[in-house]
């Protein structure tokens, strides 16, 4: 293996055997509370096993790096996949809302959306139709999320 150069990534390059493979890391790393040291004790080495974050295919059960070649896969592709465009472009060359900067994902569940919420009739507490009692205090935070620009995306 060898370092990138000054870029704390590591590469590696193998045969055609290599292909249809499945590794995982043994990252050694300085852990403070390891070992349930305190804050501000002085903590411990620790080895965790982890999957390959550049990974672009893992195991079914996402233990496990697969090593392939996505290019040439298609049993790896989801239909429609090389037919895939990015749409039109800003200024910067990135379609709008395509930078990590620009999203906001914001994710609830619909028990969890109104179950405690005494503003919503109890009959409809925790179901789809809380969606619906507008005068919420529920609703009102989403209509508060919009308005400060969250807009929902299917």
């Amino acid at each position: 293996m060898i370092e990138g150069e000054g870029t704390g990534v590591w590469t590696a390059q193998g045969g055609a055997d290599w292909q249809e493979r499945y590794y995982q890391y043994a990252v050694e790393v300085f852990h403070p509370w390891a070992d349930g040291a305190p804050p501000s004790g002085s903590g411990n080495i620790v080895t965790s096993i982890a999957t390959d974050p550049y990974s672009r295919s893992l195991a079914a059960d996402g233990e496990r790096t697969h090593i392939c070649d996505i290019e040439h896969a298609p049993e790896l592709k989801p239909a429609g996949w090389d037919q895939l465009r990015k749409s039109a472009t800003t200024g910067s060359g990135s379609p709008p809302g395509s930078e990590p900067t620009d999203m906001a994902v914001y994710e609830l569940h619909v028990r969890d959306f109104s179950a405690m919420d005494s503003s919503v009739p109890p009959e409809l507490r925790g179901k789809y139709g809380a969606f619906g009692a507008s005068h919420s205090h529920a609703v009102k935070h989403l209509t508060a999320l919009a308005g400060a620009g969250l807009n929902p995306k299917p």
